[in-house]
């Protein structure tokens, strides 16, 4: 856990990965599975982008979205639902 907190502090220095090739290589492994608490990936897309960097921040997925810079929650969460974000969100600059 510990390392997974560090290496989520030295992304966030680090351009944020492309949304596409991050929810292929971190998250589909779940939300493409037959996992019943994975939401799938057209479920994902009726939800709000805030709700799903809530999600990322301080909802079920807090622990997966610690190695997230804020801007690759913001970028996930958008390119998820098809939305963009305005202004400033929480979880979006914070790390």
């Amino acid at each position: 856990m510990l390392a997974l907190v560090a290496g989520a502090f030295a992304r966030q220095a680090d351009a944020p990965r492309d949304p596409a090739s991050l929810f292929a290589s971190d998250c589909a492994s779940c939300h493409h599975a037959d996992d019943p608490h994975a939401p799938s990936p057209d479920t994902l897309r009726g939800r709000s982008p805030q709700a799903i960097v809530d999600a990322l921040t301080s909802g079920s997925m807090r622990y997966q979205g610690l190695s997230l810079s804020g801007a690759e929650r913001r970028a996930l969460a958008e390119y998820l639902t098809g939305r963009k974000l305005r202004g400033s969100i929480t979880g979006a600059v914070t790390g």
